[in-house]
Order: C-alpha cells, then sequence, then structure tokens
C-alpha cells in the first residue's frame, strides 16, 4: 500500500509540474515579444490543447491549466505516505 501511494505521489507530482509548464507556455503565446524558449512552449501546449480538441482561448487554456496544477499538487501531498 505504501509504495503504491508513493507511485501516486509521484505521478501527481509531475501531472503538476507538466501542467504548470503548459499554463507558461499558454500565457507567453499571448505576448509577442516573449522569448524563443517560451514561443516553443507555446507552440507545443497550443499543439496539444488542438490535438485534445479545446475550443478555450489561450488565456482560459492558461488559468484551466493552472487550477489543474494546484489540485494535482494538492493531491499528491495530501496523499503523500508519511
Amino acid at each position: 500500500m505504501r509504495v503504491l501511494l508513493g507511485t501516486l505521489t509521484v505521478i501527481l507530482a509531475v501531472l503538476a509540474f507538466g501542467c504548470a509548464a503548459l499554463s507558461l507556455g499558454a500565457f507567453a503565446g499571448l505576448n509577442p515579444a516573449s522569448p524563443s524558449a517560451l514561443r516553443l512552449l507555446s507552440a507545443v501546449e497550443g499543439t496539444l490543447a488542438s490535438g485534445a480538441h479545446l475550443p478555450l482561448e489561450a488565456f482560459w487554456r492558461g488559468a484551466a491549466e493552472v487550477v489543474l496544477a494546484g489540485v494535482c499538487m494538492w493531491m499528491a501531498a495530501y496523499i503523500k505516505p508519511r
């Protein structure tokens, strides 16, 4: 049971960091003067969003990804094995 909770904690933490990076990319797509590394992240986020058929604009996708990252990190911290 302890190994399962530890594995789930790691998976949720990785998902949280991934969602945080995607939200950064979504918000970077709103700024035409963003650095090229953030533009690359924005292109990846846009490609993933269009592949998932999300009809939201970049701002709302970024806001949703921030909330999802927060929820995943909260769940990872909540179920962390002690």
